[in-house]
């Protein structure tokens, strides 16, 4: 039995870890910035979440262009 993920799999996954990312540091962040338990570098996590979003719109681009072509 084979998993074979295709393009728009990728694009989708993509999309969801960055929202999930995204929306993880600014609703913990102030929370736990007052508390002091956890620390963690609120903006590489930003930056990761950002470049999944570009990856996945980028994805979404090929995808557009392979329909058009």
């Amino acid at each position: 039995m084979s998993f074979v993920l295709s393009l728009s799999d990728f694009g989708i996954w993509l999309a969801v870890s960055s929202l999930m990312m995204l929306t993880a540091v600014e609703l913990t962040s102030p929370f736990y910035a007052s508390r002091g338990d956890i620390s963690f570098n609120r903006k590489k996590i930003r930056r990761v979440a950002v470049a999944f979003a570009i990856a996945s719109v980028a994805v979404a681009l090929i995808r557009i262009t392979f329909l058009v072509l």
